[in-house]
């Protein structure tokens, strides 16, 4: 059995808790700015660059914005952030001092004073990679003395000096401090404030991964009664469907619609703006099966009547006197087809055309699955429960980089539905201001649920294995219609996102079976 170490699981950008991924192993050396150009095979002779653009064009300092460029964060987001005075933080050795100061949405930013130590490797290295890239007659590419590369070349040492510099003293800050950026891609913000041979102060701004806060199971509390069980009315009604399912249907012409038929439908709303509710769908006219404003519009109507009308609840879905009535929808019916059924006698015979022996024995399998779908309904929403207790009771900041991602990847996938896009293009600006905005919530919550629960899994050492991220990833793939991939070949996204599902579902399990510390958590129906 392999384990994953959830330690090391990571988020990428994808639908619901995300995609995950194990990133490289971060290395001591980080380069901050892009590859340095190649000095030319001329003698030159240029100065050091100013000190406030050490950073060539294309550089970290360019791809992040400065403090005076902050990330925008829509305002209906993030809620557990605060101004709050700055704390600052002071780490040193021989090499390097470094004051931290961590600003919200999990920005780190460090001031680095880089000592001569720093500063001399630095020097070194910056003469090292032009000196390689010199060529004098009488030596090897290479090779060449460095009185030569230092009075002929100065202008290009000094070019990367700095940058070298940088690099070096970030490394050494980044091992004191303990504080890694949020993945091996994060962007680094950078500038220069002094810059001598015997003393630089270099300024970085990057994303770190968030302080995600120890859940307690035992805040959870679940009132709710156990599961319903399956009534017999309930078990009559799934036994008339499945012979409905095998029922043979007469088109009604010659007549209008009357009590205990059937009827194809489309439905859409006439209010602005205008949505297909649902097309070619068929409905039982009877009050135990439809909607009583809907039989009120229907009964006495012939194929192919289009007939307006306002949508209501009936008496029993109807509000308490302390919650908000729906409002009537203004729609238009279209009535396609009238039938009916001519329904098999339950006998015998007809058990066996869908695989049982007798009555008793399909009666028997339809209330054992009729159940399940009940449990499968209740746990869902405890599981819906526990995610609204985890982001409820255990806020924490999050890096912004994260949520755009995530936003943008939902957004991606949403704009693939042609009629959605439609939709989109014509919205008013501040219908689409809207959309943004709760797109934004969505994933801040997904990400925030997906470091909870990793953070649980983790620090209750629960397995997980791939053969259950395998299975999981089999059932997201069955949504799609009967599909069976060899496990070596389920795509890197695809599992990443079962692993996603796995880790919740196992917080979850944990938080509703009371904290319990098995090493695998009770599962789920």
């Amino acid at each position: 059995m392999v384990e994953h170490h959830v330690a090391n699981v990571r988020v990428v950008s994808s639908n619901l808790i995300t995609r995950l991924r194990i990133p490289d192993s971060y290395t001591s050396r980080t380069t901050i700015l892009e590859e340095k150009q190649a000095p030319n095979n001329e003698p030159e002779q240029t100065p050091p660059q100013d000190e406030e653009n050490t950073s060539p064009k294309g550089s970290a300092q360019e791809r992040i914005p400065s403090d005076n460029q902050p990330l925008a964060v829509p305002s209906s987001s993030l809620s557990v952030t605060k101004e709050e005075k700055a704390v600052i933080e002071e780490f040193k050795n021989a090499s390097v001092k470094v004051q931290v100061e961590k600003k919200p949405h999990c920005v780190v930013h460090l001031t680095v004073n880089a000592y001569p130590p720093i500063l001399k490797a630095a020097y070194e290295t910056a003469y090292k990679s032009v000196r390689k890239e010199v060529t004098v007659p009488g030596f090897r590419k290479g090779k060449a003395p460095k009185e030569f590369v230092e009075k002929n070349y100065s202008g290009s040492i000094q070019n990367r000096f700095p940058t070298e510099a940088a690099n070096l003293a970030f490394s050494q800050a980044m091992s004191l401090i303990g504080i890694p950026l949020l993945d091996n891609k994060a962007k680094i913000q950078f500038s220069s404030k002094e810059f001598s041979p015997e003393n630089a102060v270099f300024t970085f701004g990057y994303e770190t991964e968030p302080n995600v806060p120890e859940v307690d199971p035992a805040n959870y509390t679940n009132e709710e009664s156990p599961p319903n069980k399956l009534t017999e009315k309930e078990l009559e009604e799934g036994i008339r469907q499945i012979l409905f399912f095998h029922a043979k249907w007469d088109t009604i012409l010659d007549r209008p619609v009357q009590e205990g038929d059937f009827v194809i439908i489309d439905l859409k709303t006439l209010d602005e703006p205008s949505e297909v509710v649902f097309s070619d769908t068929r409905f039982e006219v009877s009050d135990d099966h439809m909607a009583k404003w809907m039989k009120n519009l229907l009964i006495g109507k012939k194929t192919g009547e289009e007939i307006e009308g306002y949508s209501e609840p009936d008496e029993s879905e109807k509000p308490t006197s302390d919650e908000t009535p729906s409002p009537k929808k203004h729609v238009l019916v279209t009535l396609k087809k009238i039938e009916q059924a001519e329904v098999p006698p339950l006998d015998e015979a007809f058990a066996k055309t869908v695989g049982a022996q007798n009555v008793d024995e399909l009666k028997k399998a339809t209330r054992k699955q009729l159940q399940a779908r009940l449990d499968a309904k209740f746990f869902k929403e405890q599981q819906q429960k526990v995610n609204l207790f985890l982001l409820e009771k255990y806020p924490f900041d999050l890096p912004i980089s994260l949520i755009e991602a995530e936003k943008n990847h939902r957004k991606q996938q949403l704009l693939q539905n042609r009629e959605f896009a439609s939709k989109l293009q014509a919205a008013s600006s501040e219908e689409k201001k809207q959309f943004e905005q709760e797109l934004f919530s969505e994933s801040e919550a997904s990400i925030r649920l997906f470091y909870l629960s990793r953070s649980i899994v983790q620090r209750n050492n629960f397995p997980i294995s791939d053969e259950e991220v395998e299975e999981e990833a089999q059932l997201t793939l069955a949504t799609f219609g009967p599909v069976n991939v060899d496990t070596n070949k389920i795509p890197q996204e695809l599992y990443a996102l079962a692993l996603s599902k796995v880790l919740l579902t196992k917080a979850q399990q944990f938080i509703l079976s009371g904290g319990k510390t098995e090493k695998s958590p009770p599962a789920m129906p």
